[in-house]
């Protein structure tokens, strides 16, 4: 091209404008640049800033690996047609170590399309608007150069295109050229990757996100018959669990739940063991470890604290290993055996607690079912119904207050059950948990009383003398724990002990050896005369009179109908309460 091709000649005057084409092109980002912009780098399961991230310890596992292994090559009939896999489990059961190991392991072999790791702390994969982008960077490296111009075209004839919908960007990028390879009789060999892995999807912070997330999946499933097969693995969390219940995912997916099933405390136990061997082999300290640390027992102490979950084990080793510590004395921090200098052993642990219960609307009625439980699953005799009724809430109510905590708190049957020991470890010590601090002392009193009311307005008769009886029971074992408190006393001035009687015998009379007839007489209101002695206050002078008087009508009453000495709290007389 000529140098004067813009060149302007008016009149006398000559001007020249030089435009460099190069320059021009710069400007101008290829379709190459907008998909590496769009792409969350730190969300490869190979990225250097997830540099040693957490995989399974070797030679645990080993169940749950295989049986993934077997639904991913297609070698389970149970499962093959199955195109997505959902790992579940509770809060630090050890997903992203084994999705970690799994992206590893196929990835390897050449059968890894894709991998996106969520990560709640991490502002570029906290959110699933980068998700396709990264997806499409690594099938990317994977396409015949055919398929892979079609990519490319598609980005550049719609630069906006990773602002569209998830679904939207999957299809142009990922459903239409993989489907124009299959038309071409590409990409049909068993050897070709078609594994999908996407980790912690609910470290995806927007819940809607989420939900579009698996709304791509299934469409990609259902709608567009994708050859490709996906592993997704998150907590068990309530928005999750219903859309894998929903049509569009119930048919096309199978669950895989870490639960005892796959006997997690022997993976555990040999995790441990070869954490605090490489400790006394490896540690620069290890000259003063003594010979035999730790014991048996201390290994077993740690296994039941983590309750089949590994994030506490993993805490643990981490926190001793320390190279600028003595592990045995870091250890006895973690055993409460020698207070913790600066560095706070399960900082990491609270981390995740803290970002659970952050989720979760009404956390006061929350703590407060959760703390009736912590108080009273000593005596495992409340059932959750039982439960809504000493707290006065509606049928179904704690299912619905506890939605949110599905990783950590379980309702399965009857009982609720804390999935982690340590969680119980956390919410009673204030300066780990903070606003979700579970003050003992005082729930405990709070739901003594909450007993009281309870006992106060029910008819002791069918299905409701169970939960009576368990309230009783629950006085009886908890009272010598607490003061006096305003809402306590309330509770026991609105209770009227010959009106409870009267519930369990308006119809007819009991045997005085029936076992509620018993607790009420042995377990409950001995119980509440010691509270009320507990104070020389005249309102409690006066209250502990009223309770005895009434007490006194009753065993008048009883014997009058032949129900006589055998009702007397103290050693089967008919002294009344007040002689001791």
């Amino acid at each position: 091209m000529s140098m004067l091709s813009n060149a302007v000649i008016t009149g006398g005057i000559f001007n020249q404008t030089n435009i460099d084409q190069r320059q021009v092109a710069q400007t101008q980002k290829s379709a190459m640049d907008r998909l590496q912009e769009a792409v969350a780098h730190t969300a490869f399961h190979n990225s250097g800033e997830r540099f040693d991230p957490p995989k399974c310890h070797p030679n645990t596992r080993v169940a749950v690996l295989d049986n993934i292994e077997n639904w991913a090559l297609r070698m389970d009939p149970e499962t093959s047609d199955a195109s997505i896999l959902w790992l579940s489990g509770a809060a630090g059961a050890g997903k992203s170590a084994i999705a970690q190991t799994l992206a590893e392991h196929f990835h390897s072999k050449g059968l890894l399309i894709a991998s996106f790791f969520f990560g709640r702390s991490d502002a570029t994969r906290n959110h699933a608007r980068l998700l396709v982008a990264t997806i499409v960077y690594q099938l990317y490296s994977l396409l015949p150069p055919t398929a892979q111009s079609r990519v490319l075209a598609v980005i550049d004839q719609d630069p906006l295109i990773f602002t569209k919908s998830l679904l939207a960007q999957f299809e142009a990028l990922v459903v239409n050229p993989l489907q124009y390879l299959l038309d071409n009789g590409l990409w049909t060999s068993t050897s070709v990757p078609r594994l999908i892995i996407i980790d912690g999807l609910d470290e995806c912070l927007d819940r809607g996100m989420q939900h579009n997330v698996l709304l791509m999946l299934a469409a990609a499933v259902r709608q567009f018959h994708s050859p490709l097969i996906f592993l997704l693995a998150s907590r068990p969390e309530h928005d999750i669990q219903a859309m894998f219940g929903s049509p569009n995912l119930l048919t096309v997916h199978i669950r895989l739940f870490l639960d005892d099933t796959y006997l997690p405390d022997r993976d555990i136990k040999l995790f441990l063991r070869d954490q605090f061997e490489e400790c006394r082999t490896t540690h620069p300290f290890k000259q003063t470890i003594p010979p035999s640390w730790p014991s048996d027992d201390i290994v077993e102490e740690i296994t039941s604290k983590s309750s089949g979950q590994f994030i506490y084990a993993s805490v643990v080793a981490k926190y001793v290993k320390s190279t600028r510590h003595r592990p045995h004395h870091r250890l006895d921090v973690v055993l409460n055996l020698r207070p913790a200098t600066r560095d706070l052993p399960f900082s990491e642990l609270d981390s995740l607690y803290n970002h659970i219960f952050s989720g979760v609307d009404d956390i006061e009625r929350v703590l407060d079912v959760i703390s009736f439980h912590i108080i009273f699953q000593g005596l495992s005799i409340f059932q959750v119904d039982e439960i809504e009724r000493v707290l006065r809430l509606d049928a179904g109510e704690v299912d619905i207050l506890l939605c949110d905590l599905a990783s950590v708190i379980s309702h399965d049957g009857p009982y609720l059950k804390i999935l982690h020991a340590s969680l119980v470890d956390y919410l009673l010590d204030s300066a780990r948990s903070k606003e979700y601090f579970v003050d003992l002392t005082k729930r405990r009193a709070d739901h003594i009383a909450n007993c009281i009311y309870f006992l106060s307005d029910v008819e002791c008769q069918g299905p409701l003398m169970r939960t009576a009886q368990n309230a009783m029971y629950c006085v009886r074992y908890n009272h010598t724990f607490v003061n006096l408190t305003e809402p306590l006393y309330n509770a026991i001035r609105g209770l009227s002990i010959l009106r409870l009687y009267n519930s369990v015998c308006y119809t007819e009379p009991l045997d005085p050896r029936d076992p509620f007839l018993q607790a009420l007489t042995f377990e409950f209101v001995p119980s509440v005369f010691r509270l009320l002695k507990k104070s020389d206050s005249p309102k409690y002078l006066e209250l502990y009179q009223y309770h005895q008087s009434e007490y006194e009508l009753f065993l008048r009453e009883s014997m009058k109908t032949s129900q006589t000495t055998q009702f007397g709290p103290f050693g089967g007389s008919s002294e009344t309460p007040s002689s001791t």
